[in-house]
Parts: structure tokens; sequence; C-alpha cells
């Protein structure tokens, strides 16, 4: 898979602002694929921007999803949510993985301490969508500490096979979509038991919007 560079200052229509960000994944090398996954036969149709950790497998391009209820990511974390905070269990893979993200490179230690008491801590079962391409606008930032999971990304531009690829304990996703204000784009589905935590999308919002004042200030 072609790892082309996407560089760039975005706009992000509900929380007023402009960060700049890189990944890994061209706009044309995310797409979909479909699958049968768990919670009453919905049909997964897969890809996203995380880095990814090893190519599981590869399959075809297959016919554009049908739209979604916009309420199904919401719905999907009051299910798998357990308790709000971090577990003390987790907390170093947590404050590791945010000091290393892009989105927090200028985010002081104190505030990541902060941003971790609202975090919401949520438990899922082995084959459980986590979210949906296209469900609607994308609502909370995820982190894994347990288990592993997988999204879709195409191999090239011109090809119309697609791999599945790893998310494991420490990796963080679900921001490029809430960066850029757009739908999710690919589904997210567990691969074992898995716990991960989320942060709501005006929370991390609000922490860009800091930074950006102190970066201009």
């Amino acid at each position: 898979m072609g790892n082309t560079a996407l560089k760039g200052t975005t706009k992000s229509k509900k929380g007023g602002v402009t960060f700049g960000l890189t990944t890994n994944l061209s706009k044309n090398e995310l797409s979909t694929r479909s699958n049968t996954f768990k919670l009453g036969g919905r049909n997964s149709k897969s890809m996203t921007k995380i880095t990814p950790s090893h190519t599981i497998a590869v399959t075809k391009k297959l016919p554009p999803p049908s739209p979604k209820d916009l309420s199904y990511e919401k719905s999907q974390i009051n299910k798998f949510k357990t308790q709000t905070g971090v577990n003390k269990n987790d907390g170093e893979i947590i404050e590791k993985s945010l000091t290393n993200h892009y989105l927090f490179h200028y985010v002081e230690n104190e505030t990541i301490k902060k941003l971790m008491t609202k975090l919401i801590k949520c438990e899922v079962k082995k084959d459980i969508v986590i979210y949906e391409k296209d469900c609607d606008d994308a609502e909370f930032f995820y982190i894994l500490t347990k288990g592993k999971m997988h999204y879709n990304a195409q191999v090239s531009e011109k090809s119309n096979e697609f791999q599945d690829l790893s998310i494991k304990p420490g990796n963080c996703f679900g921001d490029y979509e809430i960066i850029n204000d757009i739908s999710r784009l690919c589904d997210v589905v567990s691969d074992e038991d898995c716990v991960f935590y989320v942060l709501k999308r005006n929370d991390l919002l609000d922490i860009l919007k800091n930074v950006r004042k102190k970066k201009l200030s």
C-alpha cells in the first residue's frame, strides 16, 4: 500500500478549529469493503487513517454502503461504556499514547492528565462493530488499551483491492474525521475481546482550540 503523505490545514465547522495534520493515507486511499459482523447482521464497509501494524488479508471492493442511523455511533458507545475516568492499570498506556500522538505534541502533561478524567471506558467482545462508515458525524476519539481491532485500506490508488490493517493497544483512532468535520470513512471491528477509551468530540476540539491560542500568542 502506498503511504502518500497528506499535509495541510483543516477546519472543523462545529468547533471552529484550524489545525495542521499529517496522515499516512491519501484521500484516494480511503475506501470501502464489505463483510458481515454482529449487531443485527449489519454489513460492514471499511477503511481509515491509522498507521498499519501489519496486513491481515486482502479483499475486493464491493458496492457503496446504504445510509446509516444518525445516532449510531453514540448508541454504540452507550452500549459499550462501563465507567468514566481511566482504570489505574490502563493509565500508563493512555498517557504514553496521548503524549506521542501528533495532536497532543503541544499539550502540557497537566492538561493531558485532566483530559484523562473525561475519558469513558468501554468493553466489547470479539467481532463487534465499533463504528460504521457513513454512520454520521464523528462523535468520539478512541484509544485501544487491550485486544486487537481492524479497519480497511486500499492497496493503491489504481487498485480495487483492500487490506485489513490492525489496531493494537496504545493506538489511537477516529481523530481524522473529527478534525476534518466529516462522517466516518470506514468500519472499525474488534478481532478479540477489547477494552478501549473514548473522548467526546467537543472535549477534543476544546483542547485543540486552546493549543492554537497558545501557539498564536
